[in-house]
């Protein structure tokens, strides 16, 4: 036995010493805790009577309350008890944050109905309080009050009953409730990208219903389904929900359209969009012949990119389609006009140049200028390189510069009337008279300068004889 509580024993008028803890050790080692007590008996107090309680329940029953204490109060919930009439007896630190009470002082002032929301007491009193009392238990979202601000607290509301063990009665308000205001922030967010999603899809579907270029998306790696735009279907000649794909099964490959190049008519697999997909790469300003059954020829200039998945495979290609029909008929009637226009001045006698403003290079030469030169007559050359290829001399004999070669004058905005020049050519020396002038732009096409030959060699040699015979 313990000395000091013999002693205190000894002391005692009724001979018993304060009961105390200890650690029994038993025979295997292992220790338990005991409340061990005693009295002392006869008239000396030499004899005792002792008693020894094992603890083993109670203590773990004490730790594993310490442990739900623990729980509660470092849990990052709303934990709170209440009476039946709804006054509060405890929030967890966590709740107490949550509704803005500072201390349990505070909460033991407060009832259940402090932190709802006014606009939602009656439904609490008229709701969720009566399935509580009935049902045991009442969950959802709910909001409470912040008692110092006023704002609203989504919540995930989970409130019960509380029920004496031996009865079965209801003795208690309880709750276990979690803030989700950050999953509702969440929820909005993502609602409102879905919404800004929706409408930027809406828009991109409007946009390719109008834009007057055609748009294809194949959404295989084998383009064997292809969806178009309007614009598209139209230079197709098929209805917009139609797969526009020539590599489809026989039975929705559309028939009435095939596709050419350069007369050629192209093979599922080298078809544009089925090209980029199958090798991932870009097909740029690719331009084909759509042939209709009905002989209508489409001409498209075709852009196509490759779709990649996640893991940089090909999925699909997008293309788009711009109809340039009516330009090609229009570059070729330019062309034709052009073509006209260089023949009725290579019928000419006069030796004529197009010169370019500024650069004064030589654009065109009709064949009386090429017949002139002694083969094609130099084009492409600027005026700081005219001395590279042509070699003209004054009266006196002497080399004309660059700076005041005829083309590079008129270039610069010179007119020039009757200029005498000597060319030196692979086929002699030409005696010229030069007359230039720049006509402006007009009717849709630049500035030009128009340079004209009259040659005056043979006129030159006839002069010269007449002077001798003169002489003679």
């Amino acid at each position: 036995m313990d000395e000091r509580s013999v002693a205190e024993a000894q002391e005692n008028t009724n001979a018993a010493c304060t009961p105390y803890e200890k650690e029994y050790i038993r025979k295997d080692g292992s220790r338990i805790p005991v409340l061990v007590g005693y009295v002392l008996l006869g008239e000396n107090r030499k004899e005792s009577v002792a008693f020894v309680l094992d603890l083993s329940e109670r203590k773990q029953a004490e730790t594993e309350q310490q442990k739900l204490v623990s729980l509660v109060e470092n849990s990052s919930d709303f934990i709170s008890i209440a009476t039946l009439e709804g006054q509060l007896l405890y929030i967890n630190d966590a709740g107490q944050k949550l509704v803005g009470l500072a201390s349990l002082e505070e909460v033991r002032q407060k009832a259940v109905l402090d932190y709802v929301m006014p606009k939602d007491k009656a439904y609490f009193q008229e709701h969720i309080l009566p399935t509580v009392l009935f049902q045991g238990r009442w969950q959802g979202e709910f909001c409470f009050c912040h008692l110092q601000t006023g704002q609203p607290i989504p919540v995930d509301y989970n409130i019960f009953t509380v029920t004496d063990k031996k009865t079965g009665e209801p003795i208690a308000l309880a709750t276990v409730t979690r803030n989700i205001s950050e999953q509702k922030q969440a929820k909005e967010q993502i609602l409102q990208l879905n919404r800004n999603l929706q409408r930027r899809i809406t828009e991109l579907q409007t946009l390719l219903e109008v834009i007057p270029i055609g748009i294809g998306i194949a959404e295989d790696p084998e383009c064997q389904n292809i969806k178009v735009n309007p614009s598209f279907a139209k230079q197709l000649g098929i209805l917009p929900d139609t797969n526009a794909s020539l590599s489809a099964s026989l039975n929705e490959r559309p028939t009435n359209f095939k596709i050419y190049r350069e007369g050629r008519e192209l093979s599922a697999e080298e078809l544009p969009m089925q090209y980029s997909a199958t090798h991932g790469v870009e097909v740029l300003d690719c331009e084909l012949n759509v042939i209709h059954e009905n002989g209508k020829i489409v001409k498209l200039l075709e852009y196509v990119a490759p779709l990649f998945d996640e893991e940089g495979k090909t999925r699909g290609s997008v293309g788009a389609f711009l109809d340039i029909t009516e330009r090609k008929q229009t570059e070729e009637v330019l062309w034709n006009q052009q073509k006209w226009l260089e023949d009725v001045l290579n019928l000419m006698p006069r030796p004529l140049l197009f010169i370019e403003p500024g650069t004064a290079r030589v654009t065109f030469a009709n064949r009386s200028a090429n017949e002139l030169a002694g083969g094609e007559f130099p084009k492409g050359v600027p005026a700081a390189e005219y001395h590279t290829v042509y070699h003209y001399t004054n009266a006196a004999g002497d080399r004309i510069p660059n700076e005041l070669m005829p083309g590079v004058r008129v270039a610069l905005g010179e007119r020039l009337n009757g200029l005498e020049v000597d060319w030196h050519t692979p086929g002699g020396v030409r005696s010229l008279l030069i007359f230039a002038d720049t006509l402006p732009a007009m009717h849709g096409h630049p500035a030009t300068c128009i340079l004209v030959f009259q040659e005056i060699s043979n006129l030159k040699k006839a002069q010269k004889a007449l002077s001798l015979s003169s002489k003679g």
